[in-house]
């Protein structure tokens, strides 16, 4: 026996495996272990992470997660902190975390007291029974490795979790993988993104370097289907402005139930006409308002004729007696309260001021939907090919004989059928009788994204300016200057301020910032500002750059070796149209003025004129941003119109004294 052993130790030492050379010379986590392509450009490593999720039943399943990087500078300090949303539906069974130096050598492992374990929202404007356990595993001795592993278990199956083996541009992948295990011939669904041959990849992946890109799909094993995915070695993406989500350009694997149950309610997600159905269910019966309600509102409504009127004064009633409180309890957050409970209250969450408002114009017989979105001004669109619960947010839909009108419900200023950046040119999912609905929210494109700058300069000898100005944002160009119009007093005029566009010092006199809440909103700024050397004095010559207001300072990034193609969103398309007028100092002649400017190309256009008439010289000012996804060739073309742009908007105009 003790010369097999002695053999035995022998071999072992031989491949480097023997007790204390691989946890003391080469730990797993050594730095030095990582590939040197790895390390080009990055921030940090995954050295590994595996994702496994476990599914018992059409209610029950498990996942477990395994991951560590390697922090090698500051930028990366974000993957230090592990944060678990869990409630009981989702039911966290453990969090662990470990640090390791640069050799792989265990600094310190996490005790349960040092995990930190809160509410998901701060219990004043938000009611949750979410909760969030936080493993924080801060350090400032680059390089350094921390792991994290942790299980979750579900008791309901609407959702199955996503893949994405990569988190960031600056975040290499030393291993990842992602597998599946189900009951034999227990349906599931899956759609992969940029994998090799693959024909439903959403965008074709940059090629990189020693990447390694695995699909073994669906085995079997002990009576279990196991569906496996897996990549190795992929390095960095280069960061470039304007490219196509990240999140659409790396390898992925999306997840989704055939038949699922959620807190006790049966469901498929197949189509999605079958998701809408799932939704109708939890809201069945919650549209029950006290008759009082009724009759006020028919009330309010009587006299009134056409359809699109009486929505609108419904809207403003929901407005005026009701707010948004953030409640995130029961069913996941998915079920609407009762209409009743809001009537009594004055306050809901996005579900349960949606359905009131869709409540009380059922009670007039004006037919709205339910309407699911994933919001936010800079979201990933949802996958439309792909039927799956992919939202955040709900809103109203009222459709009318010629139109349809969209209804804010949470906001208590939103103007009536406006949607603004958050919920507009999107697919969303609209919750009908029938069923779902995918259809578009309607884009605010230039027409009505309007940026216009009009101001009148009054030049002293000195180059002082007294000037009249009215900023104006129409729609999707409303930005700060909506702000502006809610605010007053300190906060107002340190905000307008901020954001005034003036190169020199300057006071404002006098203004008055409001909004106009038409279906196409716009807000507005007027004020008389005093302006130190808006144009400069040097002997009998002063020097005058004419946009004072709207400069075009910002210039994209060169464009040599681009690998994405150019993506301009809805929300940047817009139109600037300026008009700057000024008057000359008496005892002043115009001695030079700069050409005009025209420009035009799939993506934009601007107008540049400097006009004089007798004293008096004017600036106008047209540029345009046209939302699309343009070849990757087009990129420099896009660099080189805003130098251009900026260019123009700097050019000086020479006034010469008489004298």
């Amino acid at each position: 026996m003790k010369s097999i052993t002695t053999v035995f130790s022998a071999v072992l030492a031989l491949l480097g495996l023997s007790t204390g050379l691989l946890a003391q010379d080469k730990p797993l986590y050594n730095v030095n272990l990582i590939p040197s392509n790895l390390l080009d450009g990055a921030y940090a490593v995954t050295r590994i992470e595996e994702q496994s999720f476990t599914i018992m039943s059409e209610a029950k399943g498990k996942f477990k997660v395994l991951k560590a990087y390697t922090i090698l500078n500051e930028k990366a300090d974000y993957l230090c902190t592990e944060v678990v949303n869990y409630d009981d539906i989702w039911r966290l069974n453990y969090l662990k975390g470990t640090l390791y130096d640069a050799k792989g050598n265990k600094i310190r492992t996490l005790k349960k007291s040092d995990l930190i374990d809160r509410l998901s929202f701060d219990g004043f404007t938000f009611v949750s029974d979410i909760r969030l356990k936080i493993a924080d595993l801060t350090y400032s001795n680059y390089p350094f490795t921390v792991e994290f592993e942790y299980e979750i278990l579900y008791d309901g199956l609407m959702f199955y979790p996503s893949w994405y083996p990569q988190t960031d541009n600056e975040v290499s992948v030393q291993k990842s993988s992602m597998k599946v295990f189900a009951p034999q011939n227990f349906p599931i669904r899956y759609q992969e993104q940029n994998f090799p041959s693959n024909t439903q990849a959403t965008e074709v992946p940059e090629p990189r370097k020693g990447s390694q890109i695995e699909m073994v799909r669906k085995t079997v094993q002990d009576k279990q289907d196991v569906y496996s995915w897996e990549v190795k070695n992929l390095g960095t993406y280069t960061h470039e402005q304007f490219a196509p989500s990240f999140l659409r350009r790396i390898p992925a694997v999306y997840l989704a139930p055939h038949k699922f149950v959620f807190g006790k309610y049966e469901g498929v997600s197949t189509t999605w006409k079958d998701i809408g159905l799932y939704q109708a269910k939890l809201n069945e019966g919650r549209d029950q308002l006290p008759e009082t309600t009724i009759s006020k509102v028919s009330k309010m409504l009587s006299g009134i004729e056409d359809t699109r009127e009486k929505v609108k004064k419904i809207y403003g009633y929901v407005q005026s007696r009701t707010r948004y409180v953030g409640i995130q309890l029961g069913i996941g957050g998915w079920q609407p309260f009762k209409a009743s409970f809001v009537d009594e209250k004055g306050y809901g969450d996005c579900k349960a001021l949606t359905n009131y408002t869709h409540s009380l114009l059922k009670s007039q017989g004006i037919e709205s939907f339910y309407t699911l979105v994933k919001a936010g001004a800079n979201t990933t669109p949802i996958l439309s090919d792909f039927p799956k619960m992919q939202f955040n947010h709900v809103f109203l839909s009222v459709p009318l004989e010629k139109d349809t009108i969209w209804l804010e419900c949470t906001s208590q200023t939103a103007p009536f059928n406006y949607l603004g950046s958050f919920t507009s040119d999107r697919d969303v999912l609209l919750i009908t009788p029938e069923g779902g609905k995918l259809v578009h929210t309607p884009q605010y494109g230039k027409e009505v994204n309007i940026l216009s700058h009009k101001a009148s300069f009054t030049l002293d000898a000195q180059g002082n300016a007294q000037a009249q100005v009215t900023i104006k944002g129409q729609a999707l160009c409303e930005e700060w200057l909506e702000r502006a119009s809610q605010l007053n007093g300190d906060k107002q005029e340190k905000l307008i301020l901020d954001r005034l566009n003036i190169p020199t010092s300057f006071k404002l006199q006098k203004y008055k910032a409001y909004r106009v809440k038409d279906e196409i909103p716009s807000s507005i700024l007027e004020a008389n500002i005093l302006i130190d050397r808006v144009a400069s004095r040097s002997g009998k010559r002063m020097f005058l750059i004419p946009n004072v207001l709207n400069q075009q300072s910002w210039i994209p990034k060169e464009g040599e070796g681009r690998k994405n193609p150019l993506v301009i969103e809805g929300s940047l398309e817009r139109q600037e149209l300026d008009t700057l007028q000024f008057n000359i100092p008496e005892g002043f002649s115009v001695e030079y003025i700069p050409e005009s400017l025209e420009l035009k190309n799939a993506f934009g256009s601007f107008q540049g004129d400097f006009v004089q008439e007798g004293q008096t010289l004017y600036l106008y000012r047209k540029f345009v941003l046209t939302k699309g996804t343009y070849p990757a060739e087009k990129y420099q073309e896009f660099v080189d119109f805003f130098k251009k742009v900026s260019k123009f908007d700097k050019s000086k105009i020479v006034l010469l004294a008489a004298q």
